[in-house]
């Protein structure tokens, strides 16, 4: 189908692969009714190669799925990034929610990710 302009609502294409995406705003089982406003993902980030998966949540939290040889994505690590903060000298509350990630590009066997809220930017080293 050749399209000009913007796509419209009832329009169909037809897979292009055979990978089926699915998304649900928070992590951990969807069927279960308790989910707390920390588990709402708040951003998503693939690596340069997209093996990797990196999603930041609203209570800091940075989960890391790695694609596996038969397809599947797998928990490759979780951390908690940030944490609740009081900046004292501006009065200020700071949320430990995670607004943005960013894969650095590899230089060597290691990973490197940067997670940032409203206050802080982190490095973090990832390697076997």
């Amino acid at each position: 189908m050749d399209t000009e302009g913007p796509i419209e609502p009832d329009q169909t294409f037809e897979p292009v692969d055979q990978i089926t995406w699915k998304f649900n705003q928070v992590k951990g089982n969807i069927d279960a009714d308790v989910h707390t406003e920390a588990d709402v993902i708040s951003c998503v980030e693939f690596s340069h190669d997209g093996e990797y998966l990196a999603t930041g949540d609203k209570g800091g939290r940075v989960v890391i799925f790695q694609r596996d040889q038969s397809g599947k994505n797998t928990v490759y690590s979780a951390f908690q990034s940030h944490e609740h903060e009081f900046d004292y000298l501006k009065s200020l509350e700071i949320d430990e929610k995670i607004n943005q990630i960013r894969w650095l590009k590899k230089k060597n066997a290691a990973n490197f990710i940067l997670s940032t809220n409203d206050k802080t930017i982190k490095l973090w080293k990832m390697s076997e």
